[in-house]
């Protein structure tokens, strides 16, 4: 499972019904906003726009999309990278050093 998408609070998913699509026939529902957001937190993506992003979304979606959005980063989760390791792709989060109880405070080191 994708970690980003299971971060996404089901409370906050959209309800798919017949009247949710849109005009260009896709559906829009709670796998479209978590689509989004892991296009948005994927800092190994080269051609990341986050405008275009975030405008592909209806209103409902956009208010979700930030809503968990801003729940990942109160979370310290910056991004995801797609790393090699022993030739396979591995996904990890990138988290600020707010994020590590032990590091919050730290002072950096000159």
């Amino acid at each position: 499972m994708n970690p980003i998408s299971s971060s996404i609070r089901p409370g906050y998913a959209l309800q798919n019904s017949a009247s949710d699509t849109s005009p260009h026939g896709k559906d829009t529902d709670s796998i479209s906003v978590a689509n989004a957001i892991e296009d948005t937190v994927n800092l190994s993506s080269e051609s990341r726009n986050l405008a275009a992003i975030y405008n592909a979304l209806s209103p409902d979606e956009k208010t979700t999309y930030l809503e968990n959005l801003a729940r990942l980063l109160k979370a310290g989760v910056v991004g995801t990278e797609t790393l090699t390791v022993r030739g396979q792709p591995y996904q990890s989060f990138v988290t600020n050093r707010f994020a590590d109880p032990e590091l919050a405070h730290a002072r950096p080191r000159r």
